[in-house]
């Protein structure tokens, strides 16, 4: 049987240094207790293993702005899938877990999206030359390949109408 920790008595743990809730009772908090003690049991079980998560998001990423945001899917996860959790006393080991698959997976996206990426940029038409007076060449940056006839007047725009 599980104690029901009330938010005075998870701070008067830590504080003084008695007996840490186990990981097991404070995941029990978190998904039986009401929103206060609830937050506060969750908030014991970042800190108690968010290093270790960044750890292994920093470890398996390359960009520390990504393995952060495997770090908070990480605990999303936990928020939203913690009741699934088949045996509480290894949640460390679920916690690596989740956040080595989502490190991966995130890992994945990035070299996907640079790939395409490059890609993208092969397909780049190439930039427009000025002609020899340092004007662009007309019509090019549509894709028309229309050039103005010359009538010799100095009125003259160049299109056929004028």
């Amino acid at each position: 049987m599980t104690r029901m920790l009330t938010k005075r008595n998870v701070r008067q743990a830590f504080s003084e240094c008695a007996e840490d809730p186990s990981d097991e009772d404070l995941l029990d908090q978190f998904l039986s207790g009401e929103q206060s003690e609830s937050q506060e049991a969750f908030r014991f079980l970042v800190e108690r293993h968010g290093p270790m998560v960044l750890g292994v998001c920093r470890h398996v990423l390359n960009q520390h702005h990504d393995a952060e945001d495997a770090f908070q899917a990480t605990f999303l996860v936990l928020a939203q899938k913690g009741s699934t959790i088949r045996n509480p006393r290894v949640l460390a080991g679920w916690l690596h877990e989740v956040a080595y698959r989502l490190a991966n997976k995130a890992r994945a996206r990035a070299a996907q999206r640079r790939a395409l990426e490059r890609e993208g940029l092969a397909m780049v038409p190439p930039a427009i030359e000025p002609d020899n007076q340092g004007r662009k060449r007309p019509g090019t940056s549509c894709g028309l390949s229309y050039t103005p006839r010359s009538s010799g007047s100095p009125k003259s725009t160049g299109f056929p109408w004028s």
